[in-house]
Protein backbone atom coordinates (compact mmCIF):
# COMPACT_ATOMS: atom_id res chain seq x y z
CA UNK A 1 0.00 0.00 0.00
CA UNK A 2 1.39 3.15 -0.98
CA UNK A 3 1.37 6.04 1.54
CA UNK A 4 -0.59 8.92 0.95
CA UNK A 5 1.88 12.54 0.79
CA UNK A 6 0.80 15.28 2.65
CA UNK A 7 0.30 18.26 0.39
CA UNK A 8 0.11 21.77 2.00
CA UNK A 9 -3.12 23.12 1.49
CA UNK A 10 -3.54 26.71 -0.36
CA UNK A 11 -6.28 28.28 1.10
CA UNK A 12 -7.59 31.58 -0.37
CA UNK A 13 -9.29 34.03 1.54
CA UNK A 14 -12.66 35.64 0.62
CA UNK A 15 -15.48 37.78 2.07
CA UNK A 16 -19.15 38.28 1.09
CA UNK A 17 -21.79 40.42 2.41
CA UNK A 18 -25.10 38.63 3.50
CA UNK A 19 -28.15 41.38 4.30
CA UNK A 20 -25.67 43.61 5.25
CA UNK A 21 -23.32 41.27 7.15
CA UNK A 22 -19.30 40.71 6.02
CA UNK A 23 -18.79 37.45 6.40
CA UNK A 24 -15.17 36.13 6.03
CA UNK A 25 -14.08 32.51 4.55
CA UNK A 26 -11.07 30.88 2.64
CA UNK A 27 -11.79 28.06 -0.18
CA UNK A 28 -9.17 25.92 -1.65
CA UNK A 29 -9.34 23.56 -5.09
CA UNK A 30 -7.49 20.15 -5.49
CA UNK A 31 -6.07 18.98 -8.56
CA UNK A 32 -8.93 17.38 -8.93
CA UNK A 33 -10.79 20.62 -8.72
CA UNK A 34 -12.52 18.96 -5.39
CA UNK A 35 -12.77 22.15 -3.36
CA UNK A 36 -13.38 22.94 0.14
CA UNK A 37 -15.31 26.31 1.83
CA UNK A 38 -14.63 27.43 4.98
CA UNK A 39 -16.52 30.05 7.52
CA UNK A 40 -14.14 32.04 9.65
CA UNK A 41 -16.08 30.84 13.21
CA UNK A 42 -17.39 27.34 11.91
CA UNK A 43 -18.41 25.36 9.23
CA UNK A 44 -17.09 24.18 5.92
CA UNK A 45 -18.54 22.74 2.91
CA UNK A 46 -16.92 20.63 0.08
CA UNK A 47 -18.31 20.69 -3.93
CA UNK A 48 -16.83 19.89 -7.24
CA UNK A 49 -15.60 23.48 -8.48
CA UNK A 50 -14.09 23.35 -11.88
CA UNK A 51 -12.96 26.80 -13.56
CA UNK A 52 -16.04 28.81 -11.81
CA UNK A 53 -14.27 27.24 -7.78
CA UNK A 54 -14.42 31.21 -6.98
CA UNK A 55 -18.16 31.87 -8.00
CA UNK A 56 -19.21 28.57 -6.39
CA UNK A 57 -17.37 29.38 -3.16
CA UNK A 58 -19.06 32.50 -2.37
CA UNK A 59 -21.94 31.23 -2.70
CA UNK A 60 -21.18 28.06 -0.89
CA UNK A 61 -19.90 30.88 2.13
CA UNK A 62 -23.40 32.59 1.87
CA UNK A 63 -24.93 29.47 2.42
CA UNK A 64 -22.88 28.49 5.51
CA UNK A 65 -23.72 32.20 7.03
CA UNK A 66 -27.32 31.56 6.36
CA UNK A 67 -27.44 27.64 7.77
CA UNK A 68 -25.34 28.99 10.77
CA UNK A 69 -27.83 31.75 11.22
CA UNK A 70 -30.88 29.32 10.84
CA UNK A 71 -29.13 27.25 13.38
CA UNK A 72 -29.56 30.03 16.31
CA UNK A 73 -32.92 30.58 15.60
Amino acid sequence: MKKQQNVPTHWIDMTVTVDGVEVAGSYSVDKTDWMTVRMIGGGSKSAHGGPVAASVARLMLCELYTEANRAKE
